[in-house]
């Protein structure tokens, strides 16, 4: 395994550069494979941090079914008011950069799965539109041939700034000037890639309804979804084993079966792509 860390012209506004984090197969003579999958996870935090130990072990996670795993920061509330659309700007960058690493790091770009927690599904589910959103690639300048994904996974995910999540309506201003803007069953289009979805019904902190209401517009156009609402569970619960668990309440053997659920259909997706 090689770990990667590479650093972005952006900067935090403590003058810190916005770092991707990778960690890569690499092929050898003793291994018939020679390009690996991407998995590019995308944190959440509340727009004010990142928790970088419990983003390496969901990377690693990964990693073991047979990704080549990537996570980055982006720009926080700190940096600037209003936030958005900076930090969808900064992981459109970050796919960016890895894609166009690819025949360095050993990527098959045609197998690429965005992940993305809390907010971080937010950032996610933009992402895996935004190739299609043309009037957003143009304001921004960026080629949506360059962005493209092909599965995306979310867990216990924002898609609405009004559905919950800010808890009070004075930290609007701070992440959108428009939150309308941001709505992530908005962005879809018919060409929106197979999604996984999974949050609990005790989350707490983001209502479960934000991804209900996303997987039902899913639904209602016909594009493919799988969908587990577990019964009970925190917010951020990330694995639910030990590796990621922030208090006891975080790990929970039953809803530490999204993963094993994930992988069984990306292997859908993707036959005998990925070890069980």
């Amino acid at each position: 395994m090689q770990k990667i860390q590479y650093d972005f012209t952006t900067k935090h506004r403590n003058g810190q550069a916005l770092q991707l984090t990778g960690f890569l197969h690499e092929p050898g003579a003793h291994l018939p494979q020679q390009q690996w999958p991407i998995l590019f996870f995308i944190p959440g935090g509340g727009l004010t941090h990142i928790e970088a130990d419990v983003d390496d072990n969901i990377a690693l996670a990964f990693y073991n079914h047979g990704f080549s795993t990537f996570y980055m920061d982006y720009r926080f509330r700190s940096d600037q008011q209003p936030l958005l659309p900076a930090p969808l700007l900064d992981v459109a960058n970050g796919l960016q950069v890895i894609h166009d690493h690819a025949a360095t790091w050993h990527l098959d770009n045609d197998k690429t799965v965005l992940a993305g927690f809390s907010i971080g599904g937010l950032l996610a589910s933009l992402l895996a539109d935004l190739p299609e959103n043309q009037q957003f690639l143009s304001e921004h300048g960026l080629t949506g041939s360059t962005l493209k994904s092909q599965a995306l996974i979310l867990g216990y995910p924002v898609t609405d700034l009004t559905m919950g999540w800010p808890h009070t309506p004075a930290e609007l201003p701070e992440i959108a000037a428009d939150p309308a803007l941001y709505v992530a069953k908005n962005w879809l289009t018919p060409q929106h890639v197979p999604t996984f979805i999974w949050n609990t019904v005790t989350d707490g902190a983001v209502p479960p309804l934000n991804a209900l209401d996303y997987v039902t517009t899913l639904v209602k156009m016909d594009l493919p979804v799988e969908y587990h609402l577990f019964h009970h569970g925190p917010h951020g619960m990330a694995l639910a084993t030990k590796a990621t668990a922030r208090k006891p309440a975080h790990q929970e053997a039953h809803v530490a079966h999204w993963t094993g659920l994930a992988i069984e259909w990306l292997n859908a997706l993707w036959p005998n792509s990925f070890s069980d």
